[in-house]
């Protein structure tokens, strides 16, 4: 994750899919001035990036929010560099 993380910010890229046979993902960068929460949902075996207030009433299996403390205390721990990385494991759940 470190070299992907670090590939990201030398090409000003703020997200990364993650793609590992059963496991996909996100690799998502907070700007150093944006202060919005993230949400993350699948659909169809896809991650997606959703706005916190319209895309909520989707009809999507699960979602996850990251609020934009958490991302604040990691800009604190990485010297103003915060991220977050949102993996999904295809077979949870499966019985």
């Amino acid at each position: 994750m470190t070299s992907l993380v670090k590939e990201m910010e030398k090409s000003n890229k703020l997200s990364a899919v993650i793609d590992m046979g059963d496991v996909i993902g996100v690799l998502q960068i907070q700007a150093e001035n944006e202060t919005e929460d993230f949400h993350y949902s699948t659909d169809q075996n896809v991650m997606n990036i959703l706005d916190c207030q319209s895309d909520l009433e989707t009809d999507s299996p699960w979602s996850v929010m990251i609020p934009s403390e958490a991302f604040d205390k990691a800009r604190l721990e990485r010297n103003g560099s915060a991220f977050v990385g949102v993996l999904w494991f295809k077979n949870m759940g499966k019985k």
